[in-house]
């Protein structure tokens, strides 16, 4: 673990703690809104046929264009923000999940590394299966405790994997199981 932790040396974000240490930080994948790019593609082509063979880029429709262009453009330039702003980190004391949702609407949502009850990952779809990426689910046990899921992720096993052994190694010390031999059933 101690060679990720230098990746991240010169990475500090907004209420880290001064003996914190980053070890993974991890991005939804680029193909998370390849609908939305589809839509987007297929508007503009559609549009620009409709335009051109009606009225060859003049009149009403040339305005009609612009604004759909418009419209286009603010969804695609939102879905870009949401992205780079959504941004998932694991440390040396808890995981935290910063998931941008809109201009104005950011949700946080973090666990310490102790109260991680089970970690699990979901690949859905051909697009997620054929480029590897899904969701990681992690569980947390406490009477608040809020499930921290990391959407749409790039290699989500091997996220999973690393989020186990970081919580195993820094969360807390082992549980010990004593037998009392007198009491075992023979």
């Amino acid at each position: 673990m101690e060679s990720n932790n230098n990746e991240y040396k010169n990475f500090s974000f907004d209420g880290q703690k001064p003996d914190e240490n980053i070890f993974l930080i991890v991005r939804q994948h680029p193909l998370t809104f390849y609908k939305e790019a589809a839509l987007l593609i297929a508007s503009i082509v559609i549009l620009t046929l409709v335009v051109f063979f009606q009225s060859g880029f003049g009149g009403i429709f040339s305005y009609v264009f612009f604004i759909a262009l418009i419209a286009n453009g603010y969804v695609w330039l939102k879905q870009i923000y949401c992205w780079t702003k959504s941004i998932y980190i694991i440390t040396s004391t808890r995981i935290i999940s910063f998931d941008q949702r809109g201009f104005f609407y950011r949700a946080m949502t973090e666990a310490t590394l102790d109260k991680i009850q089970n970690i699990s990952h979901i690949i859905k779809g051909a697009v997620r299966t054929i480029f590897n990426f899904g969701t990681v689910i992690i569980q947390t046990a406490g009477q608040n405790a809020k499930d921290v899921t990391l959407e749409d992720i790039p290699h989500p096993l091997k996220i999973q994997q690393e989020i186990m052994d970081i919580a195993s190694e820094y969360g807390g010390a082992p549980i010990k199981v004593e037998l009392d031999r007198d009491k075992i059933i023979r």
